[in-house]
This record gives structure tokens, C-alpha cells and sequence, in this order.
């Protein structure tokens, strides 16, 4: 994985055995890492991906990665809008892998290579809306609107930032370390004292960015 400039016989052979369900994945995905991280990767290589990630029969923790690997590919693909388009409707599932595409989005975004509309920002709020929406991607919404600094979306972030389950309440708090109001200060400091340790170190951490961004 550190030599990033493979010879070609070895990089055909690592596009082929990939595929290979026979391997751990953690041998797929050291022979991934090695294709995306060439000086000149494959510009077709986001097909193998795409290919794996459509695989309903392949484990969902591989086309997770999948997704991952398909986003790090845009830079160098042959066909960046492709790999757009699957990042885009993935993003609007209810599954862990929405929770992903959402944050590949939101990290192509910050590249510039991705420009969500004010629609992402709309679905975001649907998303966490929805009780069919599994808490892995819920999470990952909320990271990301702190990330985007979607303040549009602050009401809904207050509202989480006391709901009863301890994660979505973390990731509240620490939203509103990034981008919450001075008005926010006294939700925030309720996390100091919750009896979740977790929701404790978020709050801690949301109060002193608050104070880096005075």
C-alpha cells in the first residue's frame, strides 16, 4: 500500500482479485487501498466499486467501503458525474449506507468537488425526520450540518440535543460547538453534567470550539 507506483501486472491482478469474496476484507480492502492511492490510478477504477456496491449478495460492511472507495476514486475517474450520481442517491436512503454517502458527500463538498443544492440540505432535515431512518446515518446527519455549518438547520439540532438517546444527543452538543449561537451556551453546558459519559466529553469539547470561534 505504500508504494504508489505498482507495476501494472500487479495492479490488473489486485482489480481482479478484489472481487474475491474468498478473501478476508481486510485483504480486499489493503489490495483497494493500494489501487486508490497510486500517483496515476486506474481512471475506470470507480467502475469495480460501483459494481461491488450495486451487490446486494456482497456483506453490507464491503460495500460500505465500497462507497468509500468509490467517493475517493472522483478525483481521478474518467467519469467523476457517475460517481456523483450513486454518492447523491445513496445519500438519500434510510440504511448505514446513506449514513455514508452523506458524509462523503459533505467531504467532496469540502474538496469542491461536489456541489449539493439547497434540496441536500432539505432532505438532511427529512432524513431526521424519518423513524425509518436507522441512528448510524442519524448521527452522521447531524455530524454533517455542523460540517456544512447548516445553520438553517439549528432548531432541529436544540431539539436533539435533549433527545433520550445518549448518541444522538452527543452529536447535537457537539453540533452546536460548531455551530450553534451564544444562545445554545446553556444546552450545551446541561451536557456537563449528563449521565452519559460520552454526552460529557461532547459538551466539553462543544463549549471550548464555541469559544475558539468568538
Amino acid at each position: 500500500m505504500e508504494n504508489h507506483t505498482l507495476p501494472a501486472d500487479l495492479l490488473a491482478f489486485f482489480e481482479q482479485e478484489i472481487f474475491n469474496r474468498e478473501y478476508w476484507a481486510v485483504i480486499r480492502n489493503n489490495m483497494a487501498n493500494a489501487l486508490v492511492w497510486q500517483e496515476s490510478p486506474n481512471p475506470r477504477l470507480h467502475e469495480c466499486f460501483a459494481k461491488m456496491l450495486a451487490d446486494e449478495s456482497e456483506s453490507s460492511i464491503w460495500r460500505d467501503y465500497c462507497l468509500q472507495f468509490l467517493s475517493e476514486c472522483l478525483a481521478s475517474s474518467s467519469d467523476p458525474e457517475a460517481i456523483k450520481a450513486i454518492l447523491t442517491r445513496y445519500a438519500q436512503g434510510k440504511d448505514g449506507l446513506a449514513g455514508t454517502a452523506i458524509v462523503n458527500v459533505g467531504l467532496q463538498e469540502s474538496a469542491g468537488r461536489m456541489k449539493p443544492d439547497e434540496t441536500f440540505s432539505q432532505q438532511l432535515e427529512a432524513q431526521l425526520a424519518d423513524p425509518e431512518v436507522v441512528l448510524p446515518t442519524k448521527l452522521s446527519i447531524l455530524a454533517m450540518i455542523g460540517k456544512r455549518n447548516d445553520v438553517r438547520l439549528l432548531p432541529l439540532v436544540r431539539i436533539y440535543a435533549t433527545n433520550t438517546t445518549d448518541g444522538l444527543r452527543r452529536c447535537a452538543i457537539a453540533t452546536l460547538g460548531q455551530i450553534g449561537a451564544p444562545e445554545d451556551l446553556p444546552l450545551i453546558r446541561a451536557g456537563l453534567t449528563d449521565p452519559n459519559r460520552s454526552v460529557q466529553l461532547a459538551a466539553s469539547a462543544a463549549l471550548k470550539a464555541m469559544s475558539q470561534r468568538k
